[in-house]
């Protein structure tokens, strides 16, 4: 029920507002609880950024992997549209190896992620803020991009590192 809870928190204000279950004065009787404060680009002008309380974010991996779908775009054009869309080098994406032009391919792509989550790159790729996130699943995102699968890791991805490939051929 909490995970229920942080989740219609983010979806409904927009990362506005910031959930975490507060467990240092729970006695057997009362539990823990659950704090709502606003959010690092919340209703108050930024007034908690540079606190201690986004400190831990700093502690994850330094990269993020994630699956890139992309329709009639070949990688190389896909990493540039992604490298604006999140306002990085193109150096700061990686994968491990190229994909066809032609046809819905996916493949795995590491991003050197600075200062951003899993949430922040989510958002920007696939644009939530203009569109639901029943559209962002079902529907092509803009340009035949959209992202999925993200994960922190500590290692960037390299030519090379393909596990294998798999084909569905259409012959129209």
């Amino acid at each position: 029920m909490r995970t229920s809870f942080h989740k219609i928190i983010r979806q409904l204000f927009g990362g506005r507002l910031e959930s975490e279950t507060d467990t240092s004065n729970s006695s057997t009787e009362e539990g823990s609880r659950i704090v709502v404060r606003w959010g690092r680009r919340g209703g108050r002008g930024g007034a908690t950024r540079g606190t201690a309380e986004h400190a831990p974010r700093g502690t994850y991996p330094p990269y993020i992997h994630f699956t890139l779908q992309k329709t009639n775009r070949d990688t190389h054009d896909a990493l540039g549209h992604l490298s604006r869309s999140l306002r990085v080098s193109v150096r700061d994406l990686s994968v491990a190896g190229t994909k066809d032009k032609r046809g819905v391919t996916v493949q795995r792509v590491s991003l050197k992620r600075g200062n951003k989550s899993v949430e922040d790159v989510w958002k920007q790729v696939n644009g939530s803020g203009r569109r639901s996130n029943d559209v962002i699943v079902k529907e092509r995102g803009e340009r035949g991009i959209r992202i999925a699968d993200l994960n922190y890791r500590k290692a960037s991805l390299e030519l090379g590192m393909l596990k294998g490939n798999a084909f569905v051929i259409t012959l129209r």
